[in-house]
């Protein structure tokens, strides 16, 4: 007997629920089905997904292994297949009537079988497939024909974009053994051109040099010890060489600071719980890599740490923050993506953020509120809401439902609509002798925050970095106009605080202390995870 899918379809509310099991044919119900690639058949490189709907389809998701990876129109996606292991994967298609409800699926299975080799448009010459390295190890990529830009993975995780087409790894940050590095180059329109790869096997000596952690006869780290359980803040020490000039500390890969002096304190809660990996490197006065040392710890921080079981939370006002690169680095990276139209201004990084800095309106933060705003980050709408909510300590699921209830996380959203044209911004969006003065996935007002426009309409990263920032200042007290509206604030408990800010972005004044709809619609979302519904 041939196994095939089952669908169980009941009594329809939001969802509907698949089971089914891996054939090598594929199966057809009603409403939608695959015509490519063949079921059965082996793959490799980027693959165009082709769907076919019935009449009475009006949409359609596709997934593979049940990850959401587009929906239609249009009726054909280009997978690039190398973002999966090699093996089985299942191709699964649902469809849609015009009022949501699910009429039908169609799959396939198909096997991938990559290679290491380079897409035309992309290729890594350093360092070498099959190759072992160790340390630091240059990077190097070439461009080719129209690649305007490639974006740099290390075992799937994006680590650096080019230009320029080299940068140093740190090969210390991760695990001795098999490791990948992927290259993905795209047009100036954002489009995906392909993909090349590298697998290398990292083999760094743990040899002595004494103290803490491994270590070289350019630096050694003294404090904390390898393998010991660390919480809080931590003091790193070092002993430096007799030829070294200075050392820079880095966790996980990600610079911290430098010598001198030779210790310095590092708080801990910046990252997750769990196992971490400090790394000194020493350079002579000639700027040469002279050594380096490691000691690898384990974190075990409260709930209140901030990514405690890989789930982002909120931290309590006057906590110390982490950078954008370590939560970069921390970010659940995944290929969920529900709003593939947000692609180009989720890879749009603002050049020029001085209109910013230098404004005086700023929605009555104090100046220096907004100096880590740099929008250094690329990627799907997903992680680019989990890395403002890490960057900024706030819970990642009240990130995600405010920007369901502003723009149900369309970098293109527009509100504050008015016919009042001295409101309107320069370059904004026009309708009927009228604008908007609202703009992106978290709606920043064009008038009340300077230097925000354009930049909030084309870069979904400026967007959640600017709007987490106000959010933060406002959460530490430091938005003085509300205190002279309210006896409550700054002086009201830490959930006060948090839901009387998230509400004030809508306001614009401080709350009374009960839910009203906007604050009510956002629970609400954090509760169902609206996000993951099929039909979000």
């Amino acid at each position: 007997m041939s196994t095939r899918y089952l669908v169980i379809k009941g009594i329809y509310t939001s969802f509907f629920v698949i089971f089914f099991c891996l054939t090598s044919t594929d199966f057809v119900w009603a409403g939608i089905w695959l015509s490519s690639p063949t079921s059965g058949s082996t793959v490799s490189g980027i693959v165009t997904i082709t769907l076919q709907p019935d009449s009475g389809t009006s949409w359609s998701n596709w997934y593979v292994d049940g990850v959401y990876q587009g929906s239609t129109p249009p009726m054909s996606f280009s997978w690039d297949t190398t973002r999966v292991s090699n093996g089985n994967h299942s191709l699964l298609a649902t469809a849609f009537d015009s009022s949501g409800n699910p009429t039908g699926s169609g799959g396939m299975t198909v096997t991938v079988a990559n290679g290491a080799k380079s897409s035309g448009a992309v290729s890594i010459s350093s360092p070498s497939d099959g190759s072992t390295v160790s340390g630091t190890v240059n990077i190097s990529v070439s461009n080719s024909g129209s690649t305007s830009w490639s974006n740099i993975y290390i075992d799937g995780v994006y680590v650096n974009s080019t230009p320029p087409s080299s940068f140093s790894w740190n090969t210390a940050a991760v695990s001795d053994g098999s490791h990948q590095v992927k290259a993905i180059a795209f047009d100036s329109s954002g489009s995906n051109l392909g993909t090349t790869t590298a697998s290398v096997t990292v083999a760094n000596a743990s040899g002595g040099g004494g103290g803490g952690g491994s270590g070289s006869s350019g630096v050694t780290i003294t404090s904390p010890s390898s393998g010991s359980t660390v919480s809080g803040t931590v003091n790193i020490a070092y002993n430096e060489g007799s030829g070294t000039s200075w050392v820079n500390l880095y966790i996980d890969g990600n610079y911290l600071a430098s010598s001198p002096p030779t210790s310095v304190s590092w708080s801990s809660s910046s990252v997750s719980n769990g196992g971490h990996t400090i790394t000194a490197k020493a350079y002579n006065s000639s700027g040469s890599d002279v050594g380096s040392s490691t000691a690898t710890v384990t974190v075990s921080n409260g709930s209140s740490s901030g990514s405690s079981g890989g789930h982002f939370s909120t931290l309590p006002p006057g906590s110390s923050l982490p950078s954008g690169d370590q939560c970069a680095s921390l970010v659940k990276n995944s290929s969920f993506e529900p709003r593939p139209d947000n692609y180009t201004a989720n890879h749009t990084i603002p050049s020029d953020l001085s209109a910013l800095y230098n404004t005086s309106q700023d929605g009555g933060a104090p100046s220096g509120s907004f100096s880590r705003v740099d929008c250094y980050c690329s990627g799907t709408t997903h992680e680019i809401l989990q890395w403002g909510a890490c960057k900024w300590g706030f819970d990642e699921d009240l990130v995600r439902a405010t920007a369901v209830e502003e723009s149900h996380w369309r970098q293109s959203g527009t509100g504050d609509f008015t016919y009042d044209t001295s409101l309107c911004p320069s370059g904004g969006v026009y309708s009927g002798g009228g604008c908007y003065q609202s703009y992106g996935i978290l709606q920043i007002k064009a008038g009340d925050f300077g230097g925000t426009f354009p930049n909030s309409m084309q870069s979904t990263a400026f967007a959640v970095d600017y709007k987490l920032a106000y959010q933060r200042a406002c959460f530490e007290g430091q938005i003085s106009y509300l205190s002279e509206r309210s006896s409550n604030y700054p002086s009201g408990s830490a959930d006060d605080m948090l839901w009387g800010c998230v509400d004030q972005w809508l306001t614009g004044t401080w709350w009374s202390g009960s839910d009203d709809s906007y604050i009510s619609d956002i629970k609400g979302f954090m509760s169902s995870k609206i996000w993951l519904d099929p039909s979000f």
